[in-house]
């Protein structure tokens, strides 16, 4: 519960601090670009998309983490963890797929 909670806050001001639009290098692939490909790049953007990211599967870790604490979470833990898996998947996926750019 005490490690859950420690992650769970990392996490949740890690996803405030990239909706803010800061720590844009802990974005995967874009601190790798060049300076140059970072110009095609609204970097404001890229930021916030990550950290609601981050924010959605922190409320599923968060409600996780609550179901976990009852007894119903003692005797279905295994069906709660691959629900919130596939919660998870499905909200990743569907952010990739609403914020490619249409040409």
């Amino acid at each position: 519960m005490v490690i859950g909670s420690i992650l769970i806050t990392i996490f949740l001001v890690i996803s405030i601090a990239l909706i803010k639009g800061r720590l844009s290098f802990l974005v995967a692939s874009y601190n790798t670009m060049d300076v140059v490909e970072k110009t095609n790049y609204d970097e404001k953007k890229i930021c916030k998309n990550a950290g609601i990211e981050l924010l959605s599967a922190d409320i599923v870790l968060i409600i996780v983490m609550i179901l976990l604490n009852t007894d119903y979470g003692n005797s279905h833990s295994t069906s709660i963890g691959l629900i919130a898996t596939v919660i998870i998947v499905t909200l990743t996926f569907g952010n990739v797929i609403l914020t490619q750019k249409r040409k």
